[in-house]
């Protein structure tokens, strides 16, 4: 049960720091997750978001286009 308490408090964390636009924050705590084997559906699609939005401020085009492939690897696995 406590360790569902800190998947929860984990992901609120995630939530926030993406909606505050701390993206790469919200990445790496979404490795701590995927790392972890926990909620990792969950994880990948928040970390997901969290590289389309970087996509959207990087002004280089190979490096957007890493963040939006990686973002879509996420999404279909």
């Amino acid at each position: 049960m406590s360790d569902l308490i800190g998947e929860d408090k984990l992901i609120a964390e995630i939530k926030k720091s993406l909606d505050n636009g701390e993206e790469q924050w919200a990445i790496e705590l979404c490795d701590l997750l995927i790392n972890a084997d926990k909620e990792v559906e969950i994880a990948n699609k928040l970390k997901a978001e969290g590289l389309m939005a970087l996509s959207k401020l990087e002004t280089n085009a190979n490096g957007r286009h890493y963040y939006i492939a990686s973002a879509k690897k996420l999404l279909e696995s």
